[in-house]
This record gives structure tokens, C-alpha cells and sequence, in this order.
């Protein structure tokens, strides 16, 4: 009667995948287009990491959020038998 890992595979995947795709706007492997649009000014580098740093931190936030949860979800169930 353990917690079922497959509830969790599928946010954990997208969340994965979400930070190396601003890990690597991050390094330049990839340009993002609100980062490519502010770059026209000087702080546009710093908007633009500022943006992505941000946004991985909501991610970050919303994944622990989510696997509690879960969590929370198969404790209930459990309870009801």
C-alpha cells in the first residue's frame, strides 16, 4: 500500500521539462521572444533572466504545491477504508 508514483510522474515530467527549456534560454541555446524583444535596451539581458528566473521559481512553487496534494489526495483515500 504504498503512494502511487504515476499520479506524480506526469507533473514532475512537465516540470522537468519546463526548467531545461529556461535552463536553456538561460545559457542561449535558446532565444525566448520576450527576451529577444528587450534586448534592444541595455537592462533587456537582465529583464529577460529576470523573467526566466521568475518564472522558474513559480514552477518550482506550484510543483511542491501540487505533489503535496497529491500527497494529501492518497492520504484521504486511504482513510476511507
Amino acid at each position: 500500500m504504498g503512494i502511487d508514483l504515476g499520479k506524480k510522474f506526469a507533473p514532475i515530467l512537465i516540470s522537468t521539462l519546463v526548467l531545461l527549456y529556461f535552463a536553456m534560454s538561460i545559457v542561449g541555446i535558446i532565444d525566448l521572444p520576450f527576451a529577444r524583444l528587450s534586448m534592444m535596451e541595455n537592462a533587456g539581458i537582465f529583464f529577460g533572466l529576470a523573467v526566466v528566473v521568475y518564472l522558474a521559481g513559480v514552477m518550482v512553487v506550484t510543483l511542491m504545491e501540487r505533489l503535496r496534494e497529491i500527497d494529501k489526495e492518497d492520504k484521504d483515500d486511504l482513510s476511507k477504508y
